[in-house]
């Protein structure tokens, strides 16, 4: 049950106003330690969130891996203001390669998709209690409604295996359909 918490970072969902919420998450290792929610936001606020995050806890730049599908590739663009060697995360790209301790090799993964990988593999490292949401986090309010804790395990519901491919791929069902069983909300934490 080691958490690791050598390691800072941070993650970042980013949201437009009258999108989805634009959420910032601040980890040591792998436990989630605080959490910032912006209702609406627009460009400007997305990096000085970002940014205010990173010197707060004093994350490097290359310790900032940010959803890059959508409205979040202007990070990475060049109308001043991106975050320079913020990693950019595009779920829909290729499986990363891992290390397989059996053959000694880096070996690309059976997934459809990098976002599949992800919530397979930090799924497995959830259950089996190597990764946490601190209890400070799971407190705080998502909204006017529900914590964050409560939150979480309602989004949690709407994250199922897809069928498996035609190369026997696993992936996990689209955002449209997770979109669905929220009642039309994204899945944003």
């Amino acid at each position: 049950r080691n958490v690791n918490h050598d390691r800072k970072c941070i993650t970042a969902d980013i949201a437009f106003e009258g999108s989805n919420k634009f959420v910032v998450g601040y980890w040591e290792g792998f436990e989630l330690m605080n959490i910032e929610i912006m209702e609406k936001s627009n460009g400007p606020q997305i990096i000085d969130g970002i940014s205010s995050v990173a010197q707060f806890y004093g994350v490097n730049n290359c310790d900032i891996v940010f959803d890059a599908d959508g409205v979040g590739a202007f990070i990475s663009g060049s109308e001043g203001g991106f975050i320079p060697g913020a990693v950019a995360f595009h779920g829909g790209g290729s499986a990363m390669e891992v290390y397989n301790t059996v053959t000694g090799k880096q070996e690309k993964e059976n997934y459809f998709n990098l976002r599949s990988q992800c919530y397979y593999r930090s799924g497995d490292r959830f259950n089996k209690g190597g990764a946490r949401i601190s209890a400070y986090v799971g407190s705080k309010m998502y909204d006017d409604k529900m914590t964050v804790r409560q939150r979480f395990l309602w989004e949690r519901r709407a994250i199922k295996r897809d069928k498996v491919d035609s190369d026997g791929k696993l992936k996990i069902i689209p955002k449209e359909q997770m979109k669905i069983i929220l009642s039309g909300e994204s899945p944003d934490l």
